[in-house]
């Protein structure tokens, strides 16, 4: 997958049942990007549902956290609420 900005990063995904498995490779000093573009547009997409997106990087550090609001209505604005979770 080539970004926008010109770095190229890898993401390979497996689907279960109520689960979603993403192993993402790219640069060091872009990880935390990478997490924000996936994670940010996946919560979009569940918009209402309650979705998290964790990432764990390498070695179990902790990554960002992406979260979507469960029963909020889609008015097909981003809602504020779908964002990084500290």
């Amino acid at each position: 997958m080539l970004f926008t900005w010109g770095l190229e990063g890898e993401v390979d995904m497996i689907a279960g049942d109520g689960v979603l498995l993403l192993h993402l490779v790219g640069p060091v000093e872009e990880i935390e990007q990478f997490e924000a573009m996936i994670g940010g547009s996946l919560v979009d997409i569940a918009r209402g549902t309650g979705l998290e997106v964790v990432w764990k990087r390498a070695g179990g550090q902790e990554g960002t956290r992406w979260a979507a609001e469960a029963g909020a209505a889609d008015s097909g604005e981003k809602e504020a609420s779908s964002g990084a979770v500290d």
